[in-house]
């Protein structure tokens, strides 16, 4: 099967397609914060920079507590705002919303993780509009994604809901997903990010619970010059574990996995580490494996260049599968996976 490689030119072409057709107009943020700071404040992506056609991370210096960005627009798009002094990190915020034009932005370092005040129509849909639409939900998070398509549905024009929904994709492609993208207006569904969005749900069903999982190819370890399929790894059920070296939740769940892997590992139980690290944290990546005494297979995907096309944008990630390679469950936590296998392998 050569989907990952056909996919990836498709996104290639498709991501410079966007990019070519699209014209935008300007924002300037006046910054403030505590007198005393300064720094560096970085302007982030929230999620993934594929999202976003003019740039990444902006960067402005910090005078006094005073600062300034400016740069393209296409329409009302989500940022982090963060604070950086030296090397160490001093604030970072929830995402927020800028329009185009020019607004004020005020943020307090010792709230992490605020909500900064910025002033702007996007800002007061969220406020007066979207926030009390979900207030309700409470615990239910269960419930988060119909009445994301109930707002959609009264709100089609919202790029409130959009970033909302691209949120909710960054954890794993659901099938319910797509019908609140088509309950969005024509106008937000070719803006760029809508376009990103609809070509990263067409990705995401070929990882869905029922498919079956691609034939894809990722570098063993101890001969990284070439690749290899892992579909004559499998057994009765095999956890395709999705990590990288400095992910602490993903290090964090080796014991459970360990003690998992000891006791249904002759029962027909296979793990599968796939680790997405860069080429310079290869040598990080083979430590932490020694370190943690590893005893499953374990492959490398630099840098992320197939996971990334099955919109794995989340770490940990993880996809069970049977023996026929049909996806079973998508990021099953360890305490799940062991009660499912202690059910199978009664």
């Amino acid at each position: 099967m050569k989907l990952i490689p056909t996919l990836l030119a498709a996104l290639f072409l498709f991501f410079m397609q966007c990019y070519s057709q699209q014209k935008g107009t300007t924002f300037t943020i006046h910054g403030v914060t505590n007198p005393g700071d300064s720094g560096r404040m970085l302007l982030i992506p929230v999620n993934t920079e594929d999202y976003y056609p003019f740039h990444g991370t902006l960067e402005a210096p910090v005078h006094k507590g005073i600062f300034s960005f400016s740069d393209s627009i296409l329409y009302p798009t989500a940022f982090m705002i963060g604070l950086k002094y030296d090397s160490n990190w001093k604030y970072i915020s929830s995402p927020f919303f800028v329009d185009s034009g020019v607004q004020t932005l005020d943020c307090n370092i010792n709230n992490l993780w605020e909500i900064p005040a910025i002033a702007n129509r996007t800002m007061l849909e969220l406020k007066n509009d979207y926030n009390p639409s979900f207030a309700s939900l409470g615990s239910h998070h269960d419930r988060y994604d119909s009445t994301l398509l109930y707002y959609v549905n009264k709100n089609p024009g919202s790029y409130v809901a959009l970033w909302k929904l691209i949120n909710q994709f960054s954890a794993g492609y659901e099938p319910f997903y797509d019908s609140i993208y088509k309950a969005f207006s024509e106008s937000i569904r070719q803006t760029y990010t809508g376009r990103v969005l609809k070509h990263k749900l067409d990705m995401g069903r070929v990882s869905c619970i029922g498919c079956q999982f691609p034939n894809v190819k990722f570098a063993p370890i101890d001969d990284l010059s070439r690749k290899v399929s892992l579909s004559d790894r499998l057994s009765k059920y095999t956890l395709i574990d999705i990590w990288f070296s400095h992910c602490t939740p993903c290090i964090d769940q080796f014991a459970k996995y360990k003690a998992i892997y000891a006791q249904f590992q002759n029962s027909g139980f296979q793990l599968i580490g796939v680790s997405t690290d860069n080429k310079d944290q290869i040598q990080n990546w083979k430590k932490v494996i020694r370190r943690y005494m590893l005893p499953w297979p374990q492959y490398l995907d630099e840098n992320g260049a197939v996971t990334k096309e099955l919109s794995i944008i989340s770490w940990p990630s993880n996809f069970l599968i049977d023996e026929k390679g049909v996806i079973v469950q998508k990021n099953i936590s360890p305490e799940a996976l062991e009660r499912f296998l202690s059910r199978t392998f009664k």
